[in-house]
């Protein structure tokens, strides 16, 4: 982990634990390394549209997400 890395992590102690989550919630949707295994990724997605199509799971909107991460985390 870089120097920059290092000095923000130890600054998150300060931050309010909303704050702490509205900045995970932020790291979270940046684009991360490519996936090693592009077939397995895709193998589990269609899986996943597969139950959402046939009501087997019911999927929630990201704004419910975040909401309940921010709440869990405030």
């Amino acid at each position: 982990m870089t120097q920059g890395a290092e000095r923000i992590k130890g600054e998150l102690g300060s931050l309010s634990k909303a704050d702490q989550a509205e900045l995970a919630l932020h790291l979270l949707n940046l684009p991360g390394p490519p996936q090693r295994d592009e077939d397995e990724l895709d193998q589990t997605l269609n899986r996943r549209i597969e139950e959402i199509k046939s009501g087997r799971v019911k999927g929630i909107p990201a704004e419910e997400l975040h909401r309940r991460m921010r709440e869990k985390h405030a």
